[in-house]
């Protein structure tokens, strides 16, 4: 596990080690890793992610992309504030800026791409540029990051197969020979109930049924291939990139 990504997941959980479990809730309006919603010590996070619901047939479909950047005035999480940075682009297709000041929200940029339209920015291994031009608040910054190096398909369990909350489960994906890719699992309840997971991208993972106990109803298992960096421009500010692809699997959940 990259030690700097934990440093990033310690937004959610406020201790965090290798293959533990946060019980930490997910992002109550995004259903993605919940890496950045509440930011950190940056002054600017930018994201991008492919989500592939396995449910569908075995090689998985396309739902849904997007690209996402948070930008803040200084890296001070004490008196740091979310602002605007004039355009702001990866791989050269424009963000939208979402202002939510006015209802108690923030700042940020976001490019939302479902299935039934062209997905413009993600390959398995290439390279992801985001830029910010810069405004009044926020100077202009670019970096890139390598998108993972091959979409994440979950093997186990499969789909609408029972989960025993008495016996636990194994969680299995396509293992790719020498990744330095991360993988994050989320076990989500339906009614109650959730797990995230920080592991090696060695292939399977046993969830143990202690950690089970809290969970009723339907459960999804989300499997996340992540790649991430964090670095200092000339202006002695923090910021961090991650690109991750995601799949999900549905179950019903047994004692």
């Amino acid at each position: 596990m990259n030690a700097k990504l934990l440093i990033v997941i310690s937004a959610i959980a406020s201790t965090m080690m290798v293959g533990c479990a946060s019980t930490n809730s997910p992002n109550a309006t995004r259903n993605e890793i919940p890496l950045f919603s509440n930011g950190g010590p940056y002054a600017a996070t930018f994201e991008t992610h492919k989500e592939v619901m396995e449910m569908f047939d075995s090689t998985g479909k396309l739902l849904d992309e997007d690209a996402v950047a948070y930008l803040w005035n200084t890296s001070d999480s004490a008196v740091r504030v979310p602002v605007a940075g004039g355009t702001v682009s990866m791989n050269g297709t424009s963000l939208t800026l979402v202002d939510e000041t006015a209802n108690g929200g923030g700042k940020y940029y976001q490019n939302d791409v479902n299935f039934d339209n062209t997905v413009p920015f993600s390959t398995s291994g290439g390279s992801l540029v985001f830029s910010a031009s810069g405004g009044a608040s926020f100077a202009g910054l670019a970096d890139s990051i390598t998108f993972p190096n091959s979409d994440i398909h979950v093997t186990a369990p499969t789909f609408s197969t029972s989960i025993s909350k008495s016996a636990g489960f194994t969680v299995t994906w396509n293992y790719i020979s020498g990744s330095t890719n991360s993988i994050a699992i989320q076990v989500i309840g339906d009614s109650s109930g959730y797990q995230l997971y920080l592991v090696s991208d060695n292939g399977n993972y046993s969830v143990p049924s202690a950690d089970l106990s809290a969970f009723s109803g339907n459960t999804r298992v989300r499997v996340s291939r992540i790649s991430y960096k964090s670095a200092r421009d000339a202006s002695n500010r923090n910021y961090a990139m991650v690109a991750y692809t995601t799949s999900t699997i549905y179950h019903s959940l047994v004692p």
